[in-house]
């Protein structure tokens, strides 16, 4: 620290141009940085549902749907028709063909037929379906009874005659999830499946492309429609502009709160500059670095702000009530720099070095935004420190010259109000409530440790009822429009949640598609799957040859694997000729229910989001031994993924994240600060106050039945980060004092609370009140992690005003009377802790 003193005293001003010349190019960083605020991003790369998803991606060209439900009562009439009919080539040059894979409607199948008819009738080879049309008004054969009638009503008995056809009332119809048209014929589903090559921002693009195109489609013309658009892709993008936008304001809120509170605190405009001045620079350099680093701006990314907030201020008013305590006493602004720095800049240290442990043990993490989260925090926490003991100070030595030049000059100048305000001699009604909270501390120790211990055991025993919530869709606000339409087509359609079964190798043996009738049959028979949520190439092509009337004597519905077995090709050979007649007269089944090489196929399993955990966990189990039953006997292997293991992984292991992150969190911390301050009673006694804030935490959550989530599972390393500057700051200014031999212990601890508590209110309730902000965000995980943190932080500065010095009292005493007895009065003072 004499280092720091030394530099900031003799060279303040090339310490500011200096800090500020460093932050230019590390702010151009900060349009490096790739939004990925979608539920997908915060998948763990290590796992192995993420693994499936990649799998996926590579065979079949992801899971990723954009879901457009079109309501109208005139889906069989021509002029909706002939909609649907243009529909694809309308698209491809309003939303761009690269961008997707394929769409899918209640037409495709009927499309496909006109194509082969033409084709096979005339010879003709039909790319554009607006030259079928152009037959508009010729009087053609009707399909019905061969009699001539105008080419619209041919049309129409044509999709009538379509959609009766067994495949397609199945297909088409009655899937559940992945039906295209609704029973009453008032909704139709277009299912798009958007590349998954596309970076964050195209993908967002592309929602919006589509959702443009779409509105206007359908909603003008002859017959206009509505249209209820929803998708990850525009779940993701809604969420995203609400993330940036929910931080900006927030963060706007924050900053004028932030600004009043400092100006209540000094009574100096400048000093509520200046600390906001070292914030945004340090802010600045951590948004800067997550750009150069690559790494993307998530949900969690929102939490950084207000931490570096709440963490930098801390040490920024603990450093500028010494210097104010300092000059008072000296009247010397570097010499009040130097002393604030080589002592409270200490205790700065220390809190940073146990602070950066706890963030930096996310990297301990399998979710990439955690441990990213977690880098980017210890950083900031680091460039807190630096800017503390130099920029700020700099500032302050730079600000009292320009002030005493000033009166050189004959300028009338006030004297900081800051000297009178950290006074330990002031007499304020927060000094004497600071000094009652002391005496209290002192004179009931132990009455204090045993509230103190029962609170603890009470809030611990809120763990065992620590849950986290099973539908990835409650980690978004749930007023966006794409959400809402989500469950709206959920009503029409059934569930819009996928899973899959992914099968690599001979998938077209007839033994295989067996076993995915088994699959389906062992889904069906549980209480979370019907065997309409199941689709599989197997089914298909059984459906497609008995009502085609290639076997007979068999239903359209197996009832036993018997019959399903009877209605299968008995060869390969076979098989590959019904997959081409099934693409000739119904819709080409590669890149969706079969690879393009016939050498993978999928099984799609739709349903809702689970209803709470423990369906979660038994749909994943159900899931994965369907699966190993059915296909472990095959020559097939398997990968089970989608929503249900995704979530399973990601939310699953967050009770574990938490408790794990936090344990070790304190074991870090605890080592730490018994090595800082060279005592295991003073380094385990300062531990009480990170035991407080995230037992308080937990008792909390139990208490208000609320669920851990991706931002709640932060906020004990965070309450540890924060929390851990309040203890040091008091036991440190205690040893400071003690060690002395000047005061006794009650002396010693009047002081420290009555010096250190100024600054630690005034941090404590600017962070919780930037924290307590969040509440107001509409994103309920992060207004839960607000109200969670600012709560957790309040009861850890009680924590040190109060238990602390209880506890330091009692073993400072426990050192003086062991020393007295042994004759060793000069040896029971605590070690001293070097600058």
């Amino acid at each position: 620290m004499a280092f720091f003193a030394r530099i900031c005293r003799e060279h303040a001003r090339a310490i500011v141009i200096i800090c500020i010349l460093l932050t230019i190019p590390v702010a151009a960083g900060i349009g490096k940085i790739e939004v990925k605020s979608g539920q997908k991003d915060l998948i763990p790369t290590k796992v192995e549902s993420s693994k499936a998803i990649d799998k996926v991606e590579e065979v079949f060209g992801g899971v990723t749907y954009e879901n457009i439900m079109v309501e109208s009562g005139d889906f069989l009439t021509y002029p909706m028709i002939k909609k649907f009919i243009l529909l694809e080539e309308e698209m491809k040059d309003a939303v761009g063909e690269d961008n997707y894979v394929f769409m899918e409607h209640y037409l495709s199948g009927f499309i496909v037929n006109m194509k082969n008819m033409a084709r096979e009738q005339y010879g003709v080879e039909i790319d554009d379906m607006s030259l079928i049309l152009m037959q508009e008004g010729v009087a053609t054969p009707s399909p019905v009874d061969g009699q001539m009638i105008p080419f619209e009503e041919v049309i129409e008995q044509g999709v009538v005659i379509y959609l009766e056809d067994p495949v397609a009332q199945k297909w088409v119809i009655a899937k559940e999830g992945t039906a295209l048209l609704s029973e009453d014929l008032q909704q139709a589903m277009i299912r798009i499946k958007v590349n998954p090559e596309l970076s964050t921002s195209e993908q967002n693009q592309v929602a919006r492309d589509m959702e443009e195109f779409f509105t206007s489609y359908f909603e003008e013309g002859e017959v206009p429609a509505s249209v209820v658009i929803s998708g990850d892709p525009s779940i993701d993008k809604e969420l995203e502009e609400y993330v940036l936008s929910s931080t900006w304001i927030l963060a706007l809120i924050a900053f004028v709160f932030l600004m009043a509170l400092l100006y209540l605190t000094f009574r100096r405009f400048s000093d509520v500059i200046l600390p906001l001045l070292v914030i945004v620079i340090v802010s600045i350099w951590i948004y800067g670095l997550m750009g150069w680093l690559g790494f993307p701006y998530t949900v969690i990314s929102v939490v950084i702000g207000p931490l570096v907030l709440g963490i930098n201020l801390g040490n920024l008013l603990y450093l500028m009530s010494r210097f104010y305590e300092e000059l008072g006493i000296r009247r010397d602004q570097r010499e009040a720099a130097r002393n604030a720095i080589v002592t409270v800049g200490v205790a700065i240290f220390l809190a940073t070095v146990t602070t950066a442990f706890a963030f930096l043990s996310f990297s301990f993490s399998d979710f990439d935004a955690l441990w990213q989260f977690g880098l980017l925090a210890g950083v900031g926490v680091l460039l807190c420190f630096l800017m503390s003991v130099t920029f700020l100070p700099s500032l302050m030595i730079l600000r009292e010259d320009l002030r005493q030049w000033r009166e050189r000059k004959g300028k009338t100048t006030r004297t900081p109000a800051g000297i009178n305000i950290f006074s330990y001699k002031r007499n304020t009604r927060l000094d004497r409530g600071l000094k009652r909270v002391a005496d209290l501390s002192v004179n009931h120790s132990y009455a204090v440790l045993g509230v103190y211990a029962f609170i603890i055991l009470i809030s611990l025993l809120g763990v065992t009822r620590l849950t986290t919530t099973p539908d990835l869709r409650a980690l978004a606000p749930q007023d966006i429009p794409s959400l809402q339409a989500q469950y709206e087509q959920e009503d029409v359609f059934g569930g819009q949640q996928e899973d899959f079964v992914l099968l690599e190798g001979d998938v077209l043996e007839p033994d295989t598609l067996v076993a995915m009738y088994d699959f389906q049959k062992e889904l069906a028979a549980s209480p979370y799957f019907e065997k309409q949520n199941v689709s599989s190439i197997g089914e298909l092509i059984y459906d497609y040859r008995v009502a085609m009337g290639q076997v007979e004597g068999l239903p359209l519905e197996p009832s036993s694997r018997e019959e399903f077995t009877a209605g299968i090709p008995s060869t390969r050979e076979e098989v590959e000729v019904t997959l081409a007649e099934i693409a000739d007269n119904f819709s080409p089944q590669e890149g969706k229910l079969v690879s393009e090489g016939h050498d993978a196929a999928m099984i799609s399993v739709m349903s809702e989001g689970a209803k709470d955990n423990e369906e979660m966990l038994n749909k994943d189990d159900l899931l994965k031994s369907a699966a190993a039953s059915s296909f472990g006997e095959t020559k097939v292997s398997f990968t089970v993924g989608g929503i249900t293991p995704l979530t399973t992984d990601l939310l699953g292991n967050l009770v574990p994240t938490q408790l794990s992150t936090a344990l070790l969190a304190l074991a870090f911390s605890a080592f730490i600060l018994i090595i800082i301050f060279r005592s295991l009673s003073y380094g385990l006694a300062t531990l009480s106050v990170l035991v407080a804030g995230v037992a308080c935490e937990m008792g909390f959550m139990a208490l208000m039945g609320w669920q851990l989530d991706m931002a709640t599972v932060l906020i004990a390393s965070m309450i540890i980060g924060i929390g851990i500057d309040y203890g040091i700051h008091i036991t440190h200014r205690f040893l400071e004092e003690f060690r002395r031999g000047e005061y006794k212990v009650e002396d010693a601890v009047d002081i420290s609370v009555m010096s250190v508590g100024k600054p630690l209110v005034a941090s404590s309730i600017s962070t919780a009140g930037a924290f307590a902000i969040v509440v107001f965000s509409s994103m309920t995980p992060i207004s839960r992690f607000g109200a969670i943190t600012a709560v957790s932080l309040v009861v850890s500065l009680v924590a040190s005003l109060v238990v602390l010095p209880s506890i330091i009292t009692l073993i400072a005493r426990r050192k003086q009377r062991v020393a007295e007895e042994a004759g060793e009065i000069a040896e029971f003072q605590p070690a001293e802790v070097e600058s």
